[in-house]
């Protein structure tokens, strides 16, 4: 094999080609113990991503809402008000906030409307709120503390993945706020993995084991698709 090897030359490799070389180089920086050195050279590769920017697709349109092509539903859903959809006492201490955990080897996620942007570092792939510590608990489902344990032991650190949204919130505020994300992203389990969701990719985002709480007429946005 040639010494210099080219971007364009790799590209016209098979997949299996390119697998095998992947292996053998990774083998020869681990003989010569550098390969920690250049996992960590990757890693801030990935802090310097470029948030790519997902619009929700046309399809989503809705009612009297106007949306341009270029802008998400996700700030249509934060202007809302969905507090009709939350009856009962709740703590009104500002000691809530609204949390998710998230990929940080996919690229950041923004989504915007006209002037307006909500950026999410990395992939997010669980919602939830909470108080105290609780967004850095693992006590939830299996399949989450897998990819918990799988992004771990890649090496990624916990201020990678944890993080908080949005805080000083009432426990009404946050599960509003909870309902709005969860129903924008999508929970992987009612989400046809074929369909293109909210968030402009397919199937659902989250391993939430319980769908949000939403208005009618967004459930039947999902349910008509």
């Amino acid at each position: 094999m040639s010494r210099h090897i080219q971007k364009e030359q790799i590209a016209l490799l098979s997949d299996e080609d390119v697998i095998r070389l992947h292996l053998s180089v990774r083998s020869v920086l681990r003989d010569r113990g550098i390969l920690s050195k250049i996992n960590g050279f990757l890693k801030k590769e990935r802090k310097n991503i470029v948030a790519e920017t997902f619009n929700t697709p046309p399809l989503f349109e809705r009612g009297s809402i106007k949306r341009l092509p270029h802008e998400s539903i996700l700030l249509t859903f934060m202007d809302e008000d969905w507090s009709y959809l939350f009856s009962g006492n709740y703590d009104e201490s500002k000691d809530y906030y609204v949390y998710y955990h998230s990929d940080p080897s996919k690229a950041n996620m923004r989504f915007r409307l006209g002037d307006k942007s909500i950026l999410f570092n990395g992939k997010p792939f669980y919602i939830g709120k909470g108080k105290g510590l609780r967004y850095k608990s693992r006590s939830r489902s299996r399949s989450h503390l897998s990819v918990i344990d799988f992004l771990e032991s890649s090496g990624y650190l916990e201020d990678q993945i944890f993080h908080i949204f949005a805080g000083g919130l009432t426990e009404k505020e946050a599960l509003i706020i909870e309902s709005k994300l969860i129903t924008f992203f999508g929970c992987s389990s009612e989400i046809d993995p074929t369909r293109t969701h909210f968030h402009g990719l397919r199937g659902g985002l989250l391993v939430n084991s319980d769908i949000s709480v939403r208005p009618k007429c967004v459930d039947k946005m999902i349910r008509r698709r």
